[in-house]
């Protein structure tokens, strides 16, 4: 079986990156798991961690009074969910729920925003790596809302 730091080394998003922050990393870090349908974040809490997904399927999304569940969003393993812990006022920006079990590596974030802090060229490397996730993130929601747009004025007769 491998080590937290060896499965950590594989995932994709911290793949590359140098040991020694990697085993900083670890300090901050530990397995959870979730059940089907067990919420991760819930929009407008405290955002102070983010999952590396090594198995299972998390729905990403929010709730709206008139449309209801909005999807935004599948992840998988070898997915990432959180990026609100990087950025003020350090609130979930959406509600993230298990679709089916769930293993992930859940990473402390107010630790490694001092990592961030304490070591530049590590955080120059996990920002890059989040500015990509965070615009494929924007991109998806955009998406959606663009169907939802469609879906909205079709039903109208309006398109």
């Amino acid at each position: 079986m491998k080590t937290l730091i060896d499965r950590m080394a594989d995932h994709p998003f911290l793949k590359g990156i140098d040991r020694m922050y990697l085993e900083r990393l670890m300090y901050g870090a530990y397995e959870a798991s979730f059940l089907p349908g067990e919420k991760l974040i819930s929009l407008g809490e405290a955002a102070d961690r983010f999952y590396l997904i090594e198995e299972g399927t998390v729905q990403v999304g929010v709730s709206n009074a008139v449309h209801g569940d909005i999807d935004i969003q599948s992840l998988k393993g070898g997915d990432v969910l959180g990026w609100s812990w990087l950025i003020p006022p350090y609130e979930w920006e959406y509600d993230a729920y298990a679709r089916a079990f769930t293993r992930t590596i859940s990473i402390d974030g107010l630790y490694v925003r001092e990592l961030l802090t304490a070591y530049n060229d590590f955080g120059y490397e996990l920002m890059r790596r989040y500015i990509a996730l965070i615009a494929g993130r924007l991109k998806a929601t955009r998406l959606q809302y663009w169907d939802i747009y469609k879906q909205h004025y079709l039903l109208k007769g309006e398109l």
